[in-house]
């Protein structure tokens, strides 16, 4: 979700930032990256239109899903690459904002102080229909979907995951043979779109890049936008889908020159423009994001006032807030000094709103806040610094209670290195009561047996501000050693539903530029290698199996692919090359990797059809 209406002030704000697009689309990009947890969201929205919620079973909806990632194929033409992600076990930070919308979402379930409204019927028999549909249909294609269910460690991921895996094989054995395809899964931990733009990044950070790439990233959210800017990328765009095709482009390098124009009052030679741009992200996070809430002094979408401060800052700091992934905190308090004096009315009306005596609770909240943008801007610059860290409070300080209470000398903005939370424990974590029936059996009357002894953090009544949901924060640590007796209970698809250790994968069609390199790792068990210094695409491979003669359809209304010849690997991102490497070795290794012949069929570009399907089992033919 990221910043609220934040799309729609920059769209009005710069109009021609935004493109429509055109049906019939010629434009062509290298690299396409599709985050696919926005088109289970637009599809979704697109179904509800036009059936009973009885209707949604996973089959139905992921065949919706396929027909929008086409669009993008259609839309974008992809040449080189396409870095598929989906959202597996989030951030603790992210998890506070899910836990919200979904206990908001649930019918009856939006309750304040002055109702009392009990668990209804509803969830009950929204059970009960999906055990019936259990009854008739083992798999997972089957049951009942809805937002709630679109979430790491559900029955629709795993059948989604199995889903994707088998619409790339169907096209890439189609007319898609020129292309390699990356799949990163829900079984991965990660947010879909920190796994595109790290992807993104460690292309860009390798020596042999080309800068003439074009990329295209296909989604949603205005968290989107702020890892754009972040790639610095001069070649990217931004594809928002929306319902009916109503589907627009946004040029992130136009965006970028207006954000510089109104960041600086004067843009000399000597202005670092990465730099502004760096900046421009951070202080965009004091409008309020997934991971902590707008500071009071702003009201929603008030950018201008950001503007504004920043500009007298510069000119008289002539200074950066951030150099390199990292925050200056001494700076940024410099720059809270401008932005208390914009503008005062609005300043004075949230600071009346309620008053506190708490000295101790105001200095934690006003450090922590600081402290989670820090962990947000080092998140959105690269690795995750720590998969525990959240803001710890529902609301946000004032920026006089920054000022007094945040020193800098004492202010520490590192992060201890810890491990995501698995499958199951997110779903605890983040689901109202009435979607218990999305863990299993042994963890649902966690939810609602008053005798649990995690009751208290799944309340029946909740105040609402600023549209969030006033809810206990979940302690980690209590729900862990309640789940306990529940995961020897397990059954052997639901344990391997519950892992964090999913591997990313690289499909490549048989015209692709990689398919030298993937081909012989089918047939060595046990081997590695490195994408060749002269590839389209860098990164480190192993086996992952033997080239597949056949793909198996995971449902019976998808026809099962005959003559696979799609090779596979393990995939990595390349690691990071030392500072003082010697590039005339670099340029020897790619002669040598010219001259390379590895043992592998060769494929006339006459192929006999490949028959594929399309969702619903409609046969269809794709020629080279």
């Amino acid at each position: 979700m990221g910043i609220p209406g934040f799309f729609r002030w920059l769209s009005l704000r710069y109009p021609h930032i935004v493109e429509a697009v055109k049906k019939k689309s010629r434009s062509k990009t290298d690299f396409l990256y599709l985050d696919i947890n926005a088109l289970f969201h637009v599809a979704l929205r697109s179904m509800e239109k036009k059936a009973s919620k009885s209707n949604f079973t996973s089959r139905r909806m992921l065949s919706r899903v396929f027909k929008e990632m086409d669009i993008a194929f259609n839309v974008c033409n992809p040449q080189v690459l396409v870095y598929i992600a989906m959202d597996g076990v989030a951030p603790r930070a992210k998890m506070n904002e899910q836990r919200s919308r979904r206990f908001l979402s649930r019918e009856g379930s939006r309750i304040t102080e002055e109702s009392d409204t009990h668990f209804e019927d509803s969830s009950i028999k929204y059970e009960q229909s999906q055990l019936t549909v259990r009854a008739k249909n083992s798999s997972g294609f089957f049951v009942p979907v809805d937002s709630a269910s679109i979430s790491s460690g559900t029955e629709f991921m795993q059948a989604a995951n199995d889903a994707i895996r088998y619409y790339i094989y169907q096209r890439l054995n189609g007319r898609l043979k020129n292309l390699q395809i990356i799949l990163n899964d829900s079984s991965v931990a990660g947010e879909g779109e920190h796994k595109l733009f790290q992807f993104l990044t460690a292309q860009r950070n390798h020596p042999e890049y080309n800068t003439k790439y074009r990329h295209v990233v296909c989604g949603c959210d205005a968290d989107f936008i702020m890892y754009a800017l972040l790639t610095h990328e001069p070649n990217l765009r931004i594809l928002r889908p929306g319902l009916k095709g109503n589907d627009v482009i946004l040029n992130i390098n136009r965006l970028r020159k207006h954000i510089i124009r109104d960041m600086v009052v004067q843009v000399t030679s000597d202005i670092q423009e990465d730099n502004v741009i760096d900046d421009f992200v951070c202080i965009a996070n004091l409008l309020g994001n997934d991971f902590i809430p707008r500071i009071k002094c702003l009201g929603e979408t008030r950018v201008d006032i950001l503007f504004q401060a920043y500009q007298t800052y510069f000119s008289q700091v002539k200074s950066y807030i951030t150099n390199k992934g990292k925050i200056n905190v001494a700076n940024f308090l410099k720059f809270f000094e401008h932005l208390k004096s914009k503008p005062d009315r609005l300043r004075r009306s949230s600071d009346i709103m309620y008053e506190e005596k708490n000295i101790t609770e105001i200095s934690k909240r006003a450090n922590d806040y600081i402290k989670t943008i820090c962990w947000v801007f080092q998140y959105y610059n690269g690795d995750c610094p720590s998969w525990r860290h959240f803001y710890p409070h529902h609301r946000s300080p004032t920026v006089q209670d920054i000022l007094k209470h945040v020193e800098v000398a004492n202010f520490d903005q590192t992060f201890i290195p810890d491990t995501p939370i698995r499958p199951f424990e997110q779903l605890m974590c983040i689901l109202p009561p009435k979607c218990n029936y999305l863990v299993p059996e042994p963890f649902r009357t966690l939810f609602t047996d008053p005798q649990s002894p995690i009751y208290e953090f799944f309340p029946k009544k909740f105040k609402v501000l600023n549209n969030k949901a006033i809810l206990p924060f979940v302690d980690e640590t209590r729900l862990m050693q309640a789940m306990v007796p529940g995961y020897a209970l397990l059954k052997k698809e639901e344990t391997e539903r519950n892992s964090i250790n999913g591997r990313v994968h690289i499909y490549a069609g048989c015209q692709s530029s990689t398919y030298a390199t993937l081909f012989p790792l089918c047939t060595s068990k046990g081997s590695k290698s490195a994408l060749p210094v002269t590839s389209v695409v860098f990164g480190q491979l192993s086996y992952c199996g033997p080239m597949l003669k056949f793909i198996k359809a995971p449902v019976d209304e998808f026809n099962k692919i005959n003559h696979n010849l799609v090779a596979t690997a393990e995939y990595q991102l390349p690691g990071k090359l030392p500072e003082a490497t010697n590039y005339a070795t670099l340029n020897q290794l790619k002669s040598a990797t010219n001259n390379l012949q590895p043992n592998m069929p060769s494929f006339s570009h006459q192929q006999k059809q490949v028959h594929t399907t399309k969702p619903y089992g409609r046969r269809i033919a794709y020629t080279s």
